[in-house]
């Protein structure tokens, strides 16, 4: 919940950056705005991944029956 600000701005930053990148590029790109968000005082949660952050659990488990 403290952490919404963060987490979705990453969370727009993939959706309009980071489709076309490798996975391991993706990743130091994310951890490079984790980074930049610490330094500006911006909480993100320390495990952000952007289903869980974007997702609805109930419709996400639905996909997988």
């Amino acid at each position: 919940e403290g952490f919404i600000v963060g987490d979705v701005l990453i969370a727009a930053g993939s959706v309009a950056y980071c489709g076309p990148l490798t996975n391991t590029y993706r990743k130091e790109l994310l951890r490079e705005w984790h980074e930049v968000l610490h330094n500006l005082h911006v909480p993100t949660s320390d495990a952000y991944d952007l289903i869980s952050t974007t997702g609805n659990p109930v419709e996400i488990q639905h996909w997988q029956l």
